[in-house]
């Protein structure tokens, strides 16, 4: 079992500030996310509708 220094969960935008502000060089972080992406709420897919481009938030349970 491989051992971590540091461990979040949530790879949304503060969960990333987190493990990239607390981490020290030598030390290990492990970032737990859920999603198949990081970002959380940051991250933005493109939709068309009604032949019109968009951006919208991706929610779950709808995986982008």
């Amino acid at each position: 079992m491989k051992k971590y220094d540091l461990i979040v969960v949530g790879g949304g935008t503060a969960g990333l500030s987190a493990a990239a502000h607390t981490a020290e060089p030598g030390k290990t972080a492990l970032v737990l996310e859920s999603l198949p992406k990081l970002g959380g709420n940051g991250v933005f897919a493109p939709i068309s509708v009604f032949g019109l481009s968009r951006s919208a938030k991706c929610a779950p349970p709808r995986v982008c």
